[in-house]
């Protein structure tokens, strides 16, 4: 015997509201892997930027002279 869901007028069995479940989980847990990717992404352009002004700063020093 399979339990149901009743929404309205659309019964859903067990099976299929754990499939759904399954499937958000995965939407979900992607989501967070794209967010964690995200993070890593912008913290590293932060380190780019401020490596670049760093480097740029140097420059204009040696060069202020010339």
């Amino acid at each position: 015997m399979h339990s149901e869901l009743d929404c309205g007028s659309t019964i859903y069995r067990s099976e299929e509201i754990s499939v759904v479940g399954s499937v958000m989980q995965r939407i979900r847990d992607r989501i967070r892997a794209l967010e964690d990717r995200k993070e890593a992404l912008l913290q590293e352009q932060q380190s780019l930027l401020v490596e670049g002004a760093i480097s740029n700063r140097r420059g204009n020093g040696n060069n202020g002279g010339n």
